[in-house]
């Protein structure tokens, strides 16, 4: 491959490009790929030979690439590595760091050995969500705020009640807007989001369920099946992710290099060694 971005749309989202991305892109090549990402917030690359420092040096050509607790930028999804992490498990529908007054920006990962087409990651678009709602709809929650809350449990749904007290928690505003774009996006999610302040239980459960119905429609929703090679980056505040549990399906490892601005100590520096079963109530255990 040659040093020329060559793109075409997917469907429903996200763009497919065609370069080497094993050597430094030209400045005008990075321009073109930040406003690609900005237009179609998912980039699948296909065929990749990249080493962590290749992949954290196009993470750069797109924000800042996030520093983690272990001191490296880069990190492996793995159920076969020891220093990998996320195993084999059902991972529910979220965006990284939702709970927290900063979620990641963007995240990339990089397959390294999977077992080609067995595995998939899937995508829902909260930008397409918030165009699919009726004037109305996009009317009331237009000024609504959500509160989302610590994820103890990656395949189910987190609630505040199941929560300790020092269980990080933050609010956001349902409707965000992408800050290059301005493109706005639906920003609940089926794992994270608690409720919506300021409404009764009930009201809220029925408005998330009526919001996550239109999210996470398979109309709203790109699979992408790894092959090796296969570098995605994403948009993690215009889109969310979810996987299904792998446990079947042998060998998956997948190199991961995230934007943002703090990590989880960073931002909660006194969850420096403690489990996330400390965050969970004993009452929750099961």
């Amino acid at each position: 491959m040659s040093n020329a971005l060559s793109s075409k749309a997917l469907t429903p989202f996200g763009c497919s490009v065609e370069v080497d991305l094993s050597t430094p892109l030209s400045e005008e090549e990075q321009q073109e790929l930040r406003d690609l990402f900005a237009r179609h917030l998912l980039l699948r690359f296909r065929g990749q030979r990249l080493t962590a420092s290749d992949q954290v040096r196009v993470m750069g050509y797109l924000g800042s690439v996030l520093r983690l607790p272990s001191g490296l930028d880069y990190e492996y999804v793995s159920n076969t590595r020891s220093d990998g992490k996320l195993g084999s498990d059902e991972i529910s529908w979220h965006s990284d760091m939702q709970f927290s007054p900063m979620p990641f920006e963007a995240l990339s990962l990089h397959a390294l050995s999977v077992i080609d087409k067995m595995t998939s990651t899937r995508f829902a678009s909260g930008a397409r969500a918030y165009e699919r709602l009726s004037s109305d709809q996009r009317e009331f929650v237009g000024g609504l705020h959500a509160l989302n809350v610590f994820a103890s449990d990656f395949p189910g749904r987190n609630r505040s009640v199941a929560l300790s007290a020092e269980a990080p928690r933050s609010v956001h505003p349902v409707v965000q807007q992408h800050p290059v774009t301005g493109v706005p996006f639906l920003f609940v999610s089926w794992q994270q989001t608690d409720s919506i302040v300021g409404l009764e239980a009930g009201e809220s459960d029925q408005l998330l369920e009526q919001l996550f119905a239109v999210l996470y429609d398979e109309e709203n929703v790109l699979e992408h099946h790894w092959s090796v090679g296969d570098l995605v980056i994403w948009d993690n505040q215009s889109l969310q992710h979810a996987r299904g549990d792998i446990s079947r399906e042998g060998e998956r490892t997948l190199q991961k290099v995230t934007l943002g601005q703090k990590n989880l100590l960073e931002m909660y520096p006194e969850f420096a060694g403690k489990t996330t079963d400390e965050l969970r109530l004993s009452t929750a255990s099961g």
